[in-house]
């Protein structure tokens, strides 16, 4: 296989070492490892490169993303110790693995092909992409269950259904599947497969079959729902002796929607028996309502338009319902659905419906000797249908208090038992529907409240709401630039001892008094041995799969990192690949009622020595001012500034600070002769209102860009948030940024939809630029101003303050070529 690397972010292809002695092996490749073994730590980068390992009884965990590839299997399980591919979700944003076709393909490979295979499982897909999703050709014993298939279209595609069973497979099963589009036809079933069962599956809107059958005998077809196909709903031919069709529900019109719209001559039926496949058939009740100018079955090539006809001809559909199925726009049956306890209850099927609910006796409805207590179609009526949770408040600063009192509402009178965590790791609390109060004591959480109810026949209903525990808005507080980490002397810890490959050590920042939310330090990778990068996080929380500074082998390279900490002032840092030291230098800190607020600004450039002055001399000062200056009111006491280093004559960096205060031992840019580095610095100003940029070494031209002040009077203070990404361009398509092209970014989802603050705080990054380039990150209007300087093929961070608009966007410009971009969400300035 393959190995593919990209850089700084990115990953390389796994080699398979230690997998087979997982229980699970993992996936997730927005968190893949440069030496992955499928553990949860070192997950695979693709589903193909696990399936070349798994052995029987393991389980491949799939985190959430889009999985641009086509994957086959050719491993097998046991009976008693199957082979399992299960979908995930990696967080709340990326919520589900979707496998898709790779860029630039046809649709004529197909998605998940299991090939020769036996004892497997697949279940929790979405399956996207062109042609024929999943197929199971020559296997025995495969189950491809509670899944989602929502195909892409390409004009001039193979008209192909979205699974298929073929190739003598035996003892298929299909079940609890959603096809909530099918344009080419649903599930199709040929080519000598035997005992296929197809059970509890939503199958809409195809301009195909929905289940076509085709020389395949002891398919059992039951509890599905076929609605709007333009096609038959389902079809039997070839030699298909031995079938079964029963339970389930075939309605030309999609449930809530206007009928099914067909091409001009097309003449369906709900269920089309050809004279070869009616051999052994068992055809009973179904609830059939055919379209206009449709048969509700068509027989051996005779179309008869009702059950009555098709029984007084065949001898077959005593239990037929021929008419409109009742039921609501999500396809569950209301009240006075005929599909309610009216199934048979013998026909095999998966144990539970299409969300895995068992059997319910309504009560209410009076089921014929011999039919019930199953209803038809792919879901049953329960007692629950849903919950009603009513929590007073469900937002707010740490230590949050919130009330909770779970009910629901019933189809039937029952009685109900209920279960609510509330998903910070406290003991469960139970009721019976008296209020139930709980208290969040740690800040930066969304935990979600999960409430279960369970009826006495087991059924389970399950409703969740989000609770968002905030960080308490705090002001800014800046302190003279302090070294607070040096692996190469051992300050901070850990003696003096680079960062290995994969490292993460936590750092206990000093200096900052109790009740701080959030620092803000200048984080230094020193001569990193291979492509990486360095993740900071609030320690104690699990890795957010963010990132703050990219890095390539020999560099010296800085960005600043705004990141919130823990109760006791600590986070943690983590290396990607390689061996590296890093050197962090604190420059100041948040907390709640202490320090100056903040007012953002329309970017606006302050200094640039190219267009006069002349570069800054090695060991000489620029001198800026800052406050009386560009709008920055006289009382500033600090500035959020974008300082860029340019054409520099050798290997050196830039120290900012406060004029008339001695030169700090930190650094700000770090830079290697003829290199152009950004980096964003908030620095504190002097009394005189400037700010000093002292050149260590050789000459440099130096641009400083202003994106915002603190002032005692200022507009806004800052609330942190747990790191989460808002962009990632590699993982939409058309993907790259071009040329003199902007990208917007919402803060949906990554900030809860309460908050509408006046600016962000943000780590921008640039992957692999096809020429040199800038990006600029706006809102409102875009200015001359600039963020982070990358050039051809590099990866490259830069911490980023931006004004965000009233509909919570802001954009990344990009000037030259084409690059993906990265923004990752560190937190907001509000009123507070």
């Amino acid at each position: 296989m393959a190995t593919t690397v990209v850089v700084g972010l990115g990953v390389v292809a796994p080699t398979g070492a230690g997998a087979a002695d997982l229980p699970t092996i993992h996936v997730d490749q927005n968190n893949c490892s440069s030496r992955p073994d499928g553990s949860a730590a070192y997950p695979f980068c693709s589903i193909q490169a696990a399936a070349d390992v798994v052995q029987p009884g393991q389980t491949v965990l799939v985190a959430g993303g889009i999985y641009r590839e086509n994957v086959t299997l050719r491993r097998s399980g046991t009976p008693d110790r199957p082979i399992v591919f299960a979908g995930g979700a990696r967080d709340r944003y990326l919520n589900e693995a979707r496998l898709t076709s790779p860029y630039g393909t046809d649709g004529t490979a197909t998605g998940f092909l299991f090939s020769g295979v036996h004892d497997v499982e697949v279940r929790k897909f979405t399956f996207g992409g062109l042609g024929t999703a999943v197929a199971v050709e020559a296997s025995t014993r495969v189950r491809i269950a509670d899944s989602t298939f929502h195909p892409e279209i390409l004009n001039g595609q193979p008209a192909r259904p979205l699974l298929s069973v073929r190739n003598s497979s035996v003892d298929v099963t299909v079940q609890q599947n959603d096809f909530d589009y099918a344009p080419f036809g649903g599930i199709e079933v040929g080519s000598g497969a035997r005992g296929t069962l197809i059970t509890a599956n939503r199958i809409e809107d195809t301009d195909g079959t929905g289940i076509a059958v085709v020389d395949a005998p002891g398919t059992k077809i039951t509890n599905n729902d076929v609605t709007g196909s333009c096609g038959n709903s389902v079809a039997l031919a070839g030699a298909s002796r031995g079938s079964l069709v029963e339970n389930n529900i075939l309605d030309k019109v999609r449930p809530g929607a206007d009928p099914a719209v067909c091409p001009a001559g097309s003449s369906p039926a709900g269920i089309a028996v050809a004279d070869a496949a009616a051999e052994g058939l068992t055809l009973d009740y179904n609830i059939v309502r055919a379209g206009a100018g449709a048969a509700a079955y068509r027989w051996s090539g005779t179309a008869y338009s009702s059950a009555a006809e098709l029984r007084a001809a065949t001898g077959q559909g005593a239990h037929e319902y021929n008419g409109d199925p009742r039921l609501d726009p999500n396809g569950v049956p209301l009240a006075d659905s005929p599909a309610l306890d009216s199934g048979d209850p013998t026909a095999p099927w998966a144990g539970s419906d299409r969300r895995q609910q068992p059997e319910a006796d309504n009560p209410l409805v009076a089921s014929p000797a011999g039919q019930g207590p199953r209803d038809r179609g792919a879901l049953e009526m329960q007692a629950v249908q849903h919950l009603t949770l009513d929590p007073s408040v469900l937002a707010g600063a740490a230590p949050l208090a919130v009330p909770l009192t779970p009910g629901a509402v019933l189809n039937w009178p029952t009685e109900l038992s209920y279960r609510i965590d509330f998903g910070d790791g406290s003991p469960i609390a139970s009721s019976t529907g008296q209020p139930v109060n709980h208290v969040y004591t740690r800040p930066g959480t969304e935990p979600y409240i999960t409430v279960t109810a369970t009826a006495p026949n087991g059924h389970r209903v399950t409703g969740q709401v989000q609770a968002h525990v905030r960080y308490p808005a705090g002001g800014y507080v800046a302190v003279a630039p302090t070294r607070v980490l040096d692996t190469r002397t051992g300050l901070g810890g850990a003696g003096a001892a680079a960062f290995t490959d994969g490292e993460q050590r936590d750092l206990t920042v000093p200096g900052i008094p109790a009740g701080t939310t959030a620092v803000v330090l200048n984080l230094t990778a020193v001569t990193p041995t291979a492509n990486g990068h360095l993740d900071v996080w609030p320690a104690g929380d699990p890795a957010p799969g963010t990132s703050n500074l990219n890095f390539a082998p020999g560099q010296i390279l800085s960005n600043l990192v705004t990141v919130p900490v823990n109760a006791d002032g600590t986070v943690t840092l983590r290396n990607s690949a390689g061996s590296t030291d890093v050197v962090a230098d604190l420059s100041g800190y948040y907390r709640q009622n202490d320090g100056r607020r903040f007012t953002g600004m329309l970017p606006q450039r302050l200094v640039d020595t190219r267009d006069g002055g002349g570069a800054l001399d090695g060991g000489g000062a620029l001198s800026v001012q800052v406050a009386g200056n560009a709008g920055v009111p006289s009382s500033a006491t600090a500035a959020v500034l974008n300082v860029t280093a340019t054409q520099g004559e050798r290997d050196s960096f830039l120290t900012a600070h406060a004029s008339g205060s001695p030169r700090p031992d930190t650094s700000n840019v770090n830079y290697a002769a003829g290199q152009t580095v950004a980096n964003q610095v908030i620095v504190p100003i002097g009394p005189d209102g400037r700010v000093t940029l002292d050149n260590n070494d050789g000459s440099v031209h130096v641009v400083v860009d202003i994106a915002g002040y603190y002032d005692i009077g200022g507009a806004d203070l800052f609330t942190p948030v747990r790191p989460v990404r808002l962009l990632d361009t590699r993982q939409f398509y058309p993907g790259l940024i071009g040329p003199d092209r902007s990208q917007y970014v919402s803060l949906s989802p990554g900030l809860e939809s309460g908050v509408n603050p006046d600016s962000v705080v943000l780590n921008v990054t640039a992957v692999q630029p096809t020429t040199d380039t800038h990006l600029s990150v706006w809102a409102g209007t875009r200015t001359v101003a600039s963020n982070l300087n990358a050039a051809r093929g590099s990866t490259v961070a830069n911490h980023v303050t931006t004004r965000v608009d009233g509909n919570r966007v802001f954009n990344v410009y990009n000037h030259a070529g084409s690059t993906h971009a990265v923004a990752d969400l560190f937190g907001y300035f509000g009123k507070g």
